[in-house]
């Protein structure tokens, strides 16, 4: 059996060796490091014949064949490791494949194991027939060994992991070596290195997962045996001559730190554990991102939260749509490995990010990895510390700083980074547009639109639309002043969907009704309502000027969307303003601008007005080209409006509304 395995190790090494090395040769590597990789990774393979083959020699000694036998322990269970990432990531298994990886590596190291035992029982026979045949000997010379204490201690040592467990070996050794060094220390450093390569080796989320629970099973496993060898060890350190002190201490650290392992286990291990249960298995508490692509291909749209498996989707959409230049992103956060590959993906192909609604936590990773980063003025882009079940303390603190570097390696300023490191995870950091444009997290600030998206666009059919504007108070308030027409409206909105409308043409049929119901009703409302609108008007037209002069051109022109660039205080104001007057049932008193009073109370108004600003206001559309005038102009004509008495600054008001 000792013989075959040698041979069998030497022939498979030579074999490997050839292969590899021939494969090594032949393959082109880009830079030195995978190269060097590689060469390890054959020195490696072959190591799995070698150290065997060497353990098996005629002159093999106890030490090597332990040696041997460790590493072979060590190696499968790599190769279990890898067993189990390969399946977590959803690839299939081959038959063929698994039988020969059986028969190349399995096979030989399960009978290398045997051959091991069978070694060390001929070691063992040897040494005990030198001890029987030593005799009576009492003493022997300075350079002989006493063979009676050799043969008790190969019963004791043979293996190493028994004789820990069975308490047989010092309680120094079980202590600091075993318990503290192997168990704590080298275990930690092993466990914590193998999962930061395999993070930067690019597996999925979900093989991740399985190969941490793993680490954390193997990891437990070596803490129980060294608690329990440690336990024994003391038990017996009297009887062997040692203090008493130092058992009982002993002892007792072995139960305080049982207690502190399940303290532990219920405030962190578990639901740590649960939750990587559930995304290993396929069943993250947070769903996969929502994917959709727009009509002419050059945009992509990610909604929702970034679960297992966004990043595989998302390299498929992006590998069937070479057009796309922007991502969307309507997101509020999720899993931060799922954004790293999404972020990698988006920058190597030089894409361009867009936020209108909300990009926080996880989501940032993606919008910082855009060429050309654009948000609107009330786009929520929000930052904190990152969080998962049973994560705490110095967990955290290294989680925080590894989310702290990514950021700084997408050259935020230090002091923006560190706002970020002070925000908790509980807690949502929204910096203001003019902080996002500083820190060049947004590149420029876009007034909206460019998603070509509406509040409908994801429904799939009519009645999902009409029920949607039935959950609507607004869309509820214009039906009852005008029965019948929600339902008209869906119908018309639905067929220009089947006839392939884009997305802005949508949202303007779906605005459009809306908007002249509100001015129809304006023009009848009472007093205080059309009171309501001028102050309204001035108010916006302010807040528009303080995101841009186009913005607030384009306000003048009603081509402005208000919903995604002025402060939420205006846009509820707006909102509020529109029910009153939808839903008034009392008029008020109306003057047309051809009307005697209108003529008067403008009058009074233009004396009030600069030159310029009324030649501006007469004919807006010759200034076209001047949007910071047009802007200036409005401005004044309104403020102005407000210095007329109360009947006059009414009568104006009614006059601008009837034109409309």
């Amino acid at each position: 059996m000792i013989k075959f395995m040698r041979i069998t190790n030497l022939v498979l090494m030579l074999l490997l060796g050839l292969s590899t090395s021939i494969t090594f040769s032949k393959t082109q590597y880009s830079n030195s490091a995978e190269a060097v990789g590689a060469l390890f990774g054959v020195f490696l393979i072959l190591s799995f014949y070698f150290v065997p083959w060497l353990a098996l020699s005629s002159h093999s000694t106890l030490r090597r064949l332990r040696f041997a036998r460790r590493y072979g322990f060590i190696s499968l269970m790599i190769a279990l490791l890898f067993v189990v990432v390969f399946v977590a990531s959803g690839q299939q298994l081959d038959i063929a494949m698994v039988l020969g990886l059986g028969l190349i590596y399995g096979l030989p190291l399960m009978l290398n194991f045997f051959a091991f035992d069978k070694k060390i029982q001929d070691i063992k026979l040897k040494v005990e027939q030198a001890a029987v045949n030593a005799g009576s000997m009492a003493t022997a010379s300075s350079h002989d060994v006493d063979v009676t204490s050799m043969a008790q201690d190969i019963r004791q040592k043979t293996n190493y992991m028994l004789a820990h467990w069975r308490g047989n070996m010092s309680l120094a050794r079980s202590y600091w070596i075993n318990g503290v060094l192997l168990s704590n220390i080298v275990v930690g450093i092993v466990a914590i290195g193998v999962i930061s390569v395999l993070e930067k080796s690019g597996i999925t989320l979900r093989a991740l997962a399985s190969a941490i629970i793993f680490c954390f099973f193997v990891a437990c496993l070596i803490w129980l045996w060294s608690m329990v060898g440690i336990a024994r060890s003391a038990s017996k350190h009297k009887s062997r001559g040692g203090s008493g002190l130092l058992a009982i201490l002993a002892q007792l650290s072995v139960v305080l730190s049982m207690v502190a392992m399940v303290t532990k286990a219920v405030d962190s291990h578990l639901p740590k554990m649960q939750e990587l249960f559930l995304i290993a298995s396929g069943n993250d508490s947070m769903p996969k991102v929502t994917i959709t692509g727009s009509a002419q291909g050059d945009m992509l749209a990610l909604r929702g939260t970034l679960g297992e498996g966004s990043s595989t989707s998302f390299a498929e959409f992006i590998k069937a749509s070479p057009q796309v230049k922007t991502i969307i992103l309507n997101s509020p956060g999720g899993r931060l490995l799922e954004a790293q590959k999404i972020a990698d993906l988006l920058k190597a192909r030089g894409l361009n990010t867009y936020v209108e609604e909300q990009c926080a936590s996880a989501c940032t990773y993606i919008f910082l990895a855009g060429q050309d980063r654009a948000a609107t003025p009330n786009a929520s882009i929000g930052f904190h510390q990152p969080s998962f079940p049973g994560i705490h303390g110095n967990e955290k603190e290294l989680a925080t700083q590894a989310m702290l570097n990514r950021y700084r390696q997408a050259n935020l300023p230090e002091k923006f980074v560190q706002r970020i490191g002070r925000t908790s995870s509980e807690d949502m950091w929204y910096p203001s547009r003019e902080e996002l444009l500083d820190a060049g997290v947004i590149t420029r600030t876009s007034l909206g639109g460019e998603a070509g998206s509406t509040l409908f666009s994801d429904m799939h059919t009519r009645d999902d639309l009409l029920q949607a504007l039935r959950d609507n108070r607004m869309w509820r308030i214009y039906e009852q002043r005008h029965p019948g027409k929600m339902e008209e409206l869906s119908n018309q909105i639905w067929k220009m969907k089947l006839q392939g409308a884009d997305q802005q043409a949508l949202q303007t049929a779906l605005q459009l009704p809306l908007k002249n119901a509100y001015i129809s009703a304006l023009k009848s409302a009472p007093d205080a309502y059309v009171a309501e609108y001028g102050i309204l008007l001035l108010d916006q037209l302010k807040a528009a000027r303080d995101v841009s002069p186009d913005a607030c051109a384009k306000f003048i022109k009603g081509q402005l969307n208000i919903h995604r660039t002025l402060p939420r205080s205006i846009i509820i104001r707006d909102r509020a303003l529109m029910e009153k007057v939808l839903s008034a049932t009392e008029h008020g008193t109306s003057y047309a601008m051809n009307s005697p009073e209108f003529a008067k109370a403008a009058s009074k108004l233009m004396n009030f007005m600069s030159p310029l600003h009324q030649r501006v206001t007469q004919d807006l559309s010759a200034f076209n080209k001047q949007p910071e005038l047009q802007c200036e102009a409005s401005i004044a004509l309104y403020q102005n409006i407000q210095r007329l008495r109360e009947k006059d600054r009414h009568v104006v008001l009614s006059g601008l509304v009837q034109a409309k």
